[in-house]
């Protein structure tokens, strides 16, 4: 039987290999969405990443001290895949922020999607979270029960589609 991943990382010894960087290495290509006709390559650099992730920090909270003081940090839910345009994933990866995310894939089958959502936002006391209006939705039916939540987000993140309620 073959192993996993996580197994296979774990007992490799082999030495991890780092090549310099510079902050003019591409560090991701987009795409457009071809709006115009045609879709178009946008590379970025990795100073570029930089600089916009220090301004989405200023826009999204200003009160939080992101590079000095970990103590006044949001933890910030987002189980979206490292990369995607419509997270934070280089801006997490850029203020070294922590990122809750959770395993869907190991979960019971019993067990409701976004009842086991919210309580990973509420063991980890997350602030602030990415979901598309589908799953917020889904996931405030699921917060309709006679005792409530017991935390509140202080900032989500949505998009894609128009609210309908």
């Amino acid at each position: 039987r073959k192993q996993n991943l996580l197994q296979d990382l774990k007992k490799k010894s082999q030495e991890m290999f780092v090549c310099p960087l510079d902050t003019k290495d591409v560090v991701v290509v987009l795409t457009t969405s071809g709006s115009t006709g045609y879709s178009k390559l946008v590379p970025r650099t990795h100073r570029e990443i930089i600089v916009v992730s220090v301004c989405r920090s200023a826009m999204i909270s200003p009160d939080v001290e992101w590079a000095e003081s970990r103590e006044k940090q949001f933890l910030f839910y987002s189980d979206r895949m490292m990369g995607w345009a419509a997270d934070h994933s280089f801006y997490t990866l850029c203020q070294a922020e922590t990122r809750v995310m959770l395993d869907l894939f190991s979960k019971p089958p019993d067990r409701d999607i976004y009842v086991e959502m919210w309580e990973a936002l509420e063991a980890e006391r997350c602030k602030m979270c990415t979901l598309l209006l589908p799953e917020l939705e889904h996931l405030m039916e699921s917060l309709r029960m006679p005792s409530g939540p017991k935390n509140k987000l202080k900032l989500i993140i949505t998009g894609a589609q128009p609210y309908r309620k």
